[in-house]
């Protein structure tokens, strides 16, 4: 018996005509992508492409010159909080932020639970597992 291919889900992130520029220099000139539920996306590119900068724009850490991110549809206010309300964050290409911690803290840090002024590492034990789970992985 054959399998069918599973059709793509509803476009959950986009990005219409986004431009940044930083002085007088493109980052990014007209740039749009629309990505699928399920769907996993590689952005490639040369030294200075405008990768970081679209994610940024995308995750809200800066704001674009022109164009639009649309969540489910709907426009997404600018702002990393909207971004992480939405469900967007950006994991950044340096592998070890802080060298003390292991991976999975390194993911989770600025979304830790805390105790006073502690860290609860009790608390984060699952949090890959769910992590993973809520993107799909096994």
């Amino acid at each position: 018996m054959a399998e069918q291919a599973s059709s793509p889900g509803d476009v959950v992130i986009e990005a219409r005509d986004i431009v940044k520029r930083f002085g007088g220099a493109v980052a990014v000139d007209d740039v749009s992508i629309a990505v699928r539920e399920g769907e996993i996306h590689a952005v490639v590119g040369e030294n200075g492409a405008g990768k970081s900068t679209l994610m940024r724009v995308l995750a809200g850490i800066i704001t674009q010159d022109s164009g639009e991110v649309l969540v489910n549809g709907t426009p997404l206010e600018t702002g990393a909080k909207n971004s992480i309300a939405a469900g967007i964050s950006l994991v950044h290409q340096e592998l070890s932020l802080v060298p003390e911690m292991t991976v999975a803290e390194n993911i989770l840090l600025g979304y830790a639970p805390t105790q006073l002024v502690s860290l609860n590492r009790r608390s984060w034990r699952l949090s890959p597992r769910r992590l993973s789970k809520k993107l799909g992985s096994r």
